[in-house]
């Protein structure tokens, strides 16, 4: 994760790898302090998901912050749900440990799903 210290960048995270089951790989985020609560997010997720469907995709998967109210409360709101650990395939309980070993504390990140 890469972050600006003023502010204006929240997050961005991308990775190439392809995961083992033969997905795409994790595309990444971007957040703009001066685009939140603009629908701007949403937007672009809409735009993730309607292209994940049509390339027949039938679920779009991400890791956030489990109680940052900008982060899975809003992808809950949106049609995310979470995915509890026996649910987890080996790629998301991979990218969890990953996080975990960048920083994050145990219990503080969640898995989410939207089904397309």
């Amino acid at each position: 994760m890469l972050g600006g210290r003023d502010g204006t960048t929240t997050s961005r995270r991308v990775s190439d790898r392809r995961t083992r089951a033969g997905q795409p790989p994790y595309s990444g985020n971007i957040g703009e302090a001066q685009a939140q609560g603009r629908g701007v997010g949403k937007a672009l997720l809409a735009e993730a998901c309607e292209a994940a469907q049509q390339t027949g995709l039938k679920r779009v998967t991400l890791t956030t912050c489990r109680d940052v109210p900008w982060n899975a409360p809003f992808y809950h709101k949106i049609g995310f749900e979470y995915l509890e650990e026996p649910a987890l395939d080996p790629d998301l309980r991979a990218t969890l440990k990953e996080e975990e070993a960048c920083g994050f504390l145990p219990g503080t990140r969640c898995a989410m799903q939207r089904c397309l």
